[in-house]
């Protein structure tokens, strides 16, 4: 009787755990040491997903996907389906968008990135914001170089673009942007509260 009950509660209890321990391996193995070891990654989270059972990964289904239903479109969508940014940036947008229609507005976008002339007007509008984001990091002295170019090229983009130069408005603009990107590291609960629900409604 007492092994009985012994292996009910290896069941119910032991092997859930080992299967999330065997899930979660590659996270604890490689994940949790450089956090600990590196201060600056301690609170810093990798965006949604799994690294798969140790030494495997997620093979075993890429195979499914590859070699036994010949369906590879398959294994993205599954992970698009589960981990989707798609309601974050739109069904139009070029990370959102698949197959013939994603090749298109690539092809749009890269033809009028890529031309001198665009790349002309693009210099004459970024260098002067350029120049003036660097002479004010000098008066500044110490800065959070991500941070600080991330507002600058924020900034060139939106008057390239969209005409906003900086300023009260696009100060705003630019939080909900850090709002949203914040999404796409977070798990897409719509639950108020979550990082994931806040970005929607920046995004909105």
């Amino acid at each position: 009787m007492e092994g009985y009950w012994w292996w009910v509660t290896w069941v119910i209890g032991g092997l859930p755990l080992a299967i999330w321990i065997l899930w979660r391996w590659n996270e604890l193995r490689y994940v949790l040491p450089l956090k600990h070891t590196d201060s600056a990654l301690k609170h810093s989270k990798l965006p949604p997903g799994y690294m798969g059972f140790p030494f495997i990964g997620e093979m075993l289904s890429f195979i499914w996907y590859y070699k036994i239903v010949s369906r590879p479109d398959d294994f993205i969508n599954a992970k698009r389906a589960k981990f989707s940014t798609r309601e974050l940036v739109g069904p139009n947008s070029l990370l959102a968008a698949t197959g013939e229609y994603h090749a298109r507005i690539k092809s749009h976008i890269t033809s009028a990135l890529v031309h001198t002339n665009s790349l002309k007007k693009f210099l004459l509008v970024a260098q002067p914001g350029m120049k003036v984001s660097l002479e004010s990091w000098a008066q500044i002295g110490t800065i959070r170089s991500f941070e600080v170019i991330k507002k600058m090229v924020f900034e060139n983009i939106a008057e390239c673009f969209v005409s906003i130069k900086p300023g009260p408005l696009l100060d705003e603009l630019l939080g909900y942007y850090i709002d949203m990107f914040k999404g796409f590291k977070a798990r897409p609960l719509k639950i108020p509260g979550t990082t994931y629900y806040h970005a929607l409604q920046s995004m909105n």
